[in-house]
């Protein structure tokens, strides 16, 4: 048992020398899932929410020009909609950073959501 264990981890040893001889320009890196990008508030008092529905708990209010780090958007099936945010109609928010957050009740937050038709894409 030994002799195959020992036999096993000179495989794994050589095939990782292999591939540390490939030069890095030649071996091909996984794209990133998703790139982060910049939005600005374009509602006049933006509520950042709990979570990606209107009854979510408002977590920070943002106002006009606010710049703010998205790396999702959260693409709702109607079941969410919300009637009229910032003068529109959708059903789509950002998942944006924000500061540590808590709520009433203990729970800490470092995301929220914010309204698509509240806010644009830099």
């Amino acid at each position: 048992m030994f002799t195959t264990r020992s036999a096993v981890t000179a495989s794994i040893l050589a095939a990782a020398f292999a591939l540390s001889a490939i030069p890095a320009s030649a071996q091909t890196q996984a794209p990133s899932a998703s790139a982060c990008r910049q939005i600005v508030i374009t509602g006049t008092n933006v509520g950042v929410l709990s979570g990606p529905f209107t009854n979510g708990y408002p977590l920070q209010v943002r106002r006009t020009g606010s710049v703010m780090t998205s790396c999702k958007l959260f693409r709702g099936n109607g079941s969410n909609s919300y009637g009229n945010k910032c003068g529109r109609s959708g059903y789509n928010y950002f998942e944006v950073n924000i500061r540590r957050t808590r709520d009433d009740i203990g729970f800490v937050y470092t995301k929220g959501y914010v309204p698509v038709t509240c806010a644009r894409a830099r």
